[in-house]
């Protein structure tokens, strides 16, 4: 299963978009209920925060940022390693918890392989109180949303 985490720019947002920790323990559970041999892989853009989850969760950071590579080609406001290599890993995978990007979300929609995935209800909204969705255009009907308290929909 791959894991996306979008760090960085996130970290302090005014909208609180940061996913957290309990996001990803909560959708490991779930997904650990279709497999319980699953295994778990991150990709981020976001070198130390993708560690530390990485660490606390028991599961391997790969692609370009967990490699600190450099791509001269990436945005500035960019700050992991080739996007490209990610955006493949995840447009590849069978299994998705997905986090609250849209870059994440295009790799997940084009992806031909996805058999589950889980992705954050109300989006960027997710760890805001209220039940309303930033933005509603992210819904995918056949997407499993795990809400903040750990609910999946």
């Amino acid at each position: 299963c791959i894991c996306h985490l979008r760090g960085n720019d996130y970290i302090g947002s005014p909208a609180d978009s940061l996913l957290r920790l309990e996001y990803y323990q909560n959708a490991m559970n779930y997904m650990r209920d279709i497999n319980k041999d699953m295994k778990f892989f991150m990709v981020s853009d976001d070198y130390n925060l993708a560690q530390s989850y990485c660490d606390k969760l028991g599961m391997t950071f790969i692609g370009s940022t967990s490699r600190k590579e450099e791509d001269p080609y990436k945005s500035n406001y960019h700050k992991g390693g080739a996007i490209c290599e990610d955006y493949s890993i995840i447009n590849n995978a069978k299994n998705i918890i997905l986090s609250n990007s849209t870059f994440g979300f295009w790799a997940a929609y084009t992806n031909l392989n996805l058999k589950n995935i889980i992705a954050p209800k109300y989006w960027f909204a997710h760890n805001l109180e209220g039940d309303y969705w930033s933005t509603a255009d992210m819904q995918v009907k056949e997407w499993k949303y795990l809400d903040r308290y750990g609910q999946i929909w």
